[in-house]
């Protein structure tokens, strides 16, 4: 009998512990369900600096991850009223042990998939966020493992200590400029594709931080896709960044950025694409820059309205046989050197060789003009 009532009263605690848990599950669950979302909600938009929505969010506690879903920032200066960044998923995981430790949010991966930028410059010159503008963003709040600091080295460095990697999938760059003859200019790129990884260092040296990004430019004119691919290492210190990096493109419809060849060269192009290779060197802060164009079926002339354009007409007839290729696609370099505050820019090695052709053919010239002159 007393077996009987000891197992009986075994029994009923169990149950009512089982109805507690469930109890506990089931008010936190429901806790979640009416308010977890608004309080997550606020707590990103004070990470972020500014408000934030999402549809639906999921938190795997095992692994430090939430996954946000339908994700959107709004512009807060965008005269279009279109959202700044949009995407179907954000995934975020953040260091476990020290949130646990300190309760601080230290970012270690982030993935975006699906999603879509826009960039809006407008009449007066300013983007759609304040941080392009000059201003501070808010990166994880005051009670972030580290502050932003807007524009500075020790910014990246900072970040570079912490996120571990950024990876976009399948997004979307969206660009608009009303800074140009007045009428909006837009352009889209697609197939964005970008991943940032950084190493852990021991305190006091530099962080090796490597990127990679690529997307899409279609040439709806030439039934063909123009690509841009960039390809950079680092060394991140805390009080500078030494970087080497590669940026490729290939078939780019020149036309489709029509407005700013017109505003910033004296030319009007008809037609034609580039492709261009880019090396770049940035050492203690001092810039090394090759860039080599290749232009193919370009058609252009010089803007009549601009000063000294016949000038300009005949050096253009002049040099452009010397730049041409045997595939007659031509071929343009410049350089660019100096401190990062201070740019010297000047024509590249190719443009270099083709002037001094000219100067030999002129010589030449002038020497043939006057032994022709002493045969009198």
């Amino acid at each position: 009998m007393k077996r009987a009532r000891i197992k009986k009263v075994i029994i009923i605690i169990c149950v009512l512990l089982i109805i507690a848990i469930i109890a506990v599950i089931g008010s936190t669950a429901l806790y979640l369900k009416l308010f977890g979302k608004s309080l997550v909600e606020n707590a990103v938009s004070k990470a972020v600096g500014q408000k934030v929505t999402f549809k639906e969010f999921s938190i795997d506690l095992e692994n430090n991850r939430v996954v946000f879903n339908d994700f959107t920032i709004p512009g807060r200066m965008s005269a279009e009223g279109i959202p700044f960044f949009k995407a179907d998923s954000v995934t975020a995981t953040i260091d476990g042990s020290k949130f646990r430790k300190n309760r601080k949010i230290v970012l270690q991966v982030l993935v975006v998939d699906n999603g879509t930028l826009h960039l809006e410059r407008n009449k007066n010159g300013t983007f759609n966020m304040a941080f392009l503008n000059g201003g501070e963003p808010g990166i994880f709040g005051e009670e972030a493992a580290y502050a932003y600091e807007a524009f500075s080295n020790r910014t990246l460095y900072n970040m570079a200590r912490q996120v571990e990697e950024i990876v976009i999938r399948n997004s979307t760059f969206e660009f608009s400029d009303s800074t140009l003859y007045g009428v909006p200019f837009v352009t889209t790129f697609d197939t964005f594709n970008f991943k940032l990884t950084s190493k852990k260092i021991p305190s006091g040296g530099s962080i090796p931080v490597t990127c990679k990004f690529g997307f899409r430019i279609p040439a709806e004119r030439y039934n063909r896709d123009g690509w841009l691919y960039v390809e950079s290492s680092m060394a991140v210190y805390d009080y500078q960044v030494n970087m080497e990096a590669t940026v490729q493109t290939e078939y780019i419809d020149v036309m489709k950025f029509l407005p700013y060849f017109q505003f910033y060269t004296p030319f009007q192009f008809n037609e034609g694409l580039f492709s261009s290779s880019t090396k770049f060197k940035m050492h203690s802060n001092y810039i090394d820059l090759l860039t080599t164009m290749v232009f193919h079926r370009l058609r252009l002339s010089v803007n009549p309205a601009e000063q000294n354009a016949r000038f300009l007409s005949t050096t253009a007839n002049r040099i452009i046989p010397y730049l041409t290729s045997r595939e007659g696609d031509i071929v343009f370099d410049w350089v660019a050197y100096g401190p990062s505050d201070n740019l010297q820019f000047n024509v590249g090695p190719r443009v270099k060789q083709a002037m001094g052709m000219i100067a030999a053919e002129e010589i030449t010239n002038v020497l043939q003009s006057l032994q022709s002159l002493s045969n009198f």
